[in-house]
């Protein structure tokens, strides 16, 4: 697919928008603009038309119903000032920040040590308790956590009925399933109370190493929805996978797979994408589909800087879901830019810690906003010990939402900017020269940009099917 930049405007005729696009698909053209996400398909001959039309050429004049189109769509406009109003009023739809996830570390250790863990086996640091060292969330712990996070709920009534969900974190969350089992039971209790609300999900993502019979019919009983992690099929893809020892850890994680199945556990995939990942994509579909798992969520690796691997990542997502979707398989990060390109609102945030929508809580009670920070505590705003403490006031969570894409200029010249929804600032400072959050991360510029031109192709496509068949 051809990318072709917009070229200069006409001065007596409309204008293209400066959010406005264009691209070459097999069989015809999109136009698109960025911050609307309206989209235009036009034919081979139809884009002569529009080209000549916007070089000034006084022989061409558009067709009403496609000039009406156009400008509809704010692809055509008649002053820079609807540019400017387009965007101010995308910002007025702009979301406040409020709590609808609490992460909990209830463990920041982790029986195994994988090679590219961002959250790593240290301990957590505290800045806000007398207790400086934990890797055990202590049921008391827990449950004012638990507290705290309805106490935060309640300061937004008019968001308490939205979804809300509590996330197991870790770490291995499984090393603490005494504290797990608590927190659901007395959740359950605080919505009866109407402390949470009804609409309130659990879920959690293992390495599944310690699933047994036990564990899986608790975890079944408790409703949580589960992830395990993996990152292949074989020895080989899961060689960064390894315990504390050194072992590796694939075939425990196979045994835990078997051990779900069996008892009757539901549960998705969480797969990172290694350079070994990249040569089983068939092998993992077989898999799934010998196992009858239908969800799976890819994670793009960070900490590393390669534009090759990017572009391979980003077309195996693309590729995975081109073979599974007329299987029932749902995949979490095309969702995602599926949702983002059809919703009625602009795409700000793809991270719940950019939008202000989560608290992150340690083990010791401290209270951050990224869980990919949990060991250095450099992101902590407080602790639920602290019930009169309230995060949505916090500066760090206003400093944040000002990393959505919506605010950065380097953004605002990419055609993807509408349903980005911003990438792991920290991924974006750690591979930065200049150490800072506003850096890009490449990584997912790449997977949204490369999603969005296939899915354009993809739309073309269906919608010149249907034509063929009306035809008929």
């Amino acid at each position: 697919m051809n990318v072709v930049q917009p070229k200069e405007n006409c001065p007596s005729r409309l204008k293209l928008s400066r959010w406005a696009y264009f691209f070459q698909l097999i069989g015809g053209w999109v136009y698109y603009n960025a911050l609307s996400r309206q989209i235009v398909f036009v034919s081979n001959s139809e884009n002569e038309l529009i080209l000549n039309y916007l070089h000034c050429n006084s022989v061409y004049q558009l067709p009403v119903a496609l000039l009406d189109e156009f400008t509809k769509a704010k692809i055509l406009v008649q002053t820079p000032n609807e540019d400017i109003e387009l965007y101010k009023s995308i910002e007025d739809d702009l979301p406040p920040p409020y709590i609808g996830i609490m992460q909990l570390v209830v463990a920041s250790s982790c029986n195994l040590a994988c090679k590219y863990c961002f959250v790593g086996n240290d301990s957590i640091s505290s800045t806000h308790s007398p207790s400086t060292k934990s890797t055990i969330m202590t049921e008391e712990t827990a449950i004012q956590a638990l507290r705290f996070f309805s106490s935060q709920i309640l300061k937004q009534k008019e968001y308490f009925d939205s979804h809300k969900e509590i996330i197991f974190y870790g770490g291995e969350p499984l090393i603490n399933m005494p504290v797990i089992e608590s927190v659901v039971y007395v959740a359950r209790s605080m919505q009866a109370k109407g402390e949470l609300p009804y609409d309130l999900s659990f879920s959690m993502v293992t390495n599944g190493t310690l699933l047994d019979s036990t564990v899986a019919r608790q975890l079944k009983a408790l409703g949580i929805n589960i992830a395990i992690s993996l990152d292949g099929v074989d020895a080989v893809a899961n060689s960064n996978r390894i315990d504390r020892s050194g072992k590796a850890a694939f075939s425990r994680i196979l045994s835990g797979i078997a051990v779900a199945k069996q008892n009757g556990l539901p549960f998705g995939l969480s797969i990172t994408i290694t350079k070994e990942t990249l040569e089983q994509q068939d092998a993992i579909i077989n898999f799934m589909k010998e196992l009858g798992i239908n969800e799976a969520s890819f994670n793009i690796l960070i900490g590393i800087n390669d534009s090759v691997y990017f572009k391979r990542a980003a077309k195996f997502v693309i590729e995975f879901y081109k073979k599974t979707k007329n299987l029932g398989f749902l995949e979490d990060r095309m969702l995602r830019k599926i949702n983002a390109l059809f919703s009625k609102h602009f795409y700000f945030y793809d991270c719940a810690a950019l939008a202000g929508n989560q608290i992150v809580v340690m083990p010791n009670g401290d209270i951050g906003i990224c869980q990919g920070e949990i060991s250095s505590g450099e992101f902590n705003i407080g602790s639920v010990f602290d019930e009169s403490f309230n995060v949505i006031e916090s500066p760090l969570i206003n400093d944040w939402k000002h990393l959505s894409p919506f605010y950065k200029e380097a953004c605002h010249k990419c055609f993807a900017i509408g349903v980005c929804g911003g990438g792991c600032p920290i991924n974006a400072r750690d591979l930065s020269p200049y150490h800072s959050l506003l850096d890009l991360d490449e990584r997912f510029c790449t997977h949204t940009r490369e999603t969005l031109l296939f899915l354009f192709q993809e739309l073309y496509d269906s919608m010149d099917q249907d034509k063929k068949e009306s035809n008929q």
